[in-house]
């Protein structure tokens, strides 16, 4: 499965999809150097600042737990160039991880790149968690298109972030999310499940949701609803749309049923909408 975008604030990628485009450990400041990281890391249409050594070290314990920190840190100040840089150490500690799902928790970052005139425009890592998959007893037929189970994140007033074993369907950028509330870490349909879908931007653009969220709870319905509604999302001319600035702007913070409730509204702006009148 392409890496793909999660309400917003989410970026959901495999280990091996992850690329190190860029690796620095020292910034000029003035005629003094400065030991901070900073890493760019690239997946699919989707490219990650990771700023600063707590943020380096953060993605570096998701992958690789337990890394000798005095060492590591010797390479990022470049002590072991001569055998290989860091930014491909760094690489090698991603794709060699064996963790299932990277899912970083972003925000929207337009600054400047270290140590040169360029502008970075993206996003840039708050968080970073590692995966294992949760466990299943339903096989998505090849008919639905590429198919993973992870964990995705759900924020709830006066509760927080949780993360529901989930199904993610389709073939990018048209997905269909289901979303079990098990509390046994499973995809196992043996309680509800939140069924969506999710039409990804291109880039940096806004994405959208042609079905509102629905609960399904009998194995039999959560079936036929995945099935119907990736018919429907596949069916229809659904193309990715830009978006403005203001549209992308950052959306940390909100709760799942905000999100899907303002994606969603966006869907029926766009395509929904009986054409106006002259």
């Amino acid at each position: 499965m392409q890496p793909f975008r999660y309400c917003a604030e989410w970026i959901l990628a495999r280990p091996q999809d992850v690329i190190v485009e860029r690796f620095i450990g020292w910034r000029r400041a003035g005629k003094r150097r400065l030991f901070q990281p900073f890493a760019i890391l690239r997946m699919g249409e989707y490219r990650i600042a990771v700023d600063g050594k707590s943020a380096v070290w953060d993605l570096i314990d998701a992958v690789q737990p337990n890394m000798p920190k005095r060492i590591v840190n010797q390479g990022m100040k470049g002590e072991f160039v001569y055998e290989q840089t860091f930014a491909q150490d760094l690489q090698d500690f991603i794709h060699e991880s064996k963790i299932h799902i990277l899912a970083f928790r972003c925000a929207h970052a337009y600054m400047p790149e270290p140590n040169t005139t360029d502008m970075f425009d993206g996003y840039t890592q708050v968080s970073v968690k590692a995966q294992t998959k949760p466990k299943t007893i339903l096989t998505a037929p090849k008919s639905w298109g590429e198919s993973i189970c992870l964990y995705l994140p759900m924020r709830i007033y006066g509760v927080g972030i949780k993360w529901l074993p989930s199904l993610v369907v389709g073939d990018y950028p048209r997905l269909v999310i289901a979303q079990s509330l098990s509390e046994s870490k499973a995809f196992d349909m043996e309680t509800d499940v939140l069924i969506s879908s999710i039409v990804l931007g291109s880039g940096e653009g806004g994405d959208y949701r042609p079905h509102a969220t629905v609960k399904r709870t009998e194995p039999a319905e959560i079936i036929s609803s995945i099935a119907q509604t990736h018919y429907e999302l596949c069916d229809k001319g659904y193309d990715p749309i830009g978006a403005s600035i203001l549209w992308r702007n950052d959306r940390t913070g909100m709760l799942f049923r905000e999100v899907d409730e303002i994606e969603h509204n966006r869907t029926s702006r766009l395509f929904f909408l009986p054409p106006i009148k002259n």
